[in-house]
């Protein structure tokens, strides 16, 4: 008796817990994947991705300038400098970034 009491109250615990299951054909049914991008007002999606285009040419562009070196002497100065002020005061390094070649 106690058995039978113990399991109709553990069926009856169960039974709500399988209405939140989803059945088979809701999971199958209008699997879509969403598409969102951003968009400033006022342009069309292409007007957008033509300026973005633009942006990054330029972009570009200014990573090239900004890589090259027109002074290639200054480290080479710079650490010379950095040698003579490791030299005492009396010897002196006058004239050290003319010699530079």
């Amino acid at each position: 008796m106690k058995f039978t009491a113990i399991v109709t109250a553990l069926i009856a615990l169960v039974a709500p817990a399988a209405a939140f299951v989803p059945t088979g054909g809701a999971r199958t049914r209008g699997l879509t994947t969403i598409k969102m991008g951003y968009v400033p007002d006022g342009l069309t999606p292409a007007q957008y991705k033509a300026l973005k285009a633009k942006e990054e040419a330029q972009a570009k562009a200014n990573k090239k300038k900004a890589m090259v070196r027109p002074y290639k002497r200054t480290v080479v100065v710079f650490l010379l400098a950095l040698e003579c002020a490791s030299r005492s005061l009396l010897t002196g390094c006058a004239g050290a970034a003319d010699r530079v070649g």
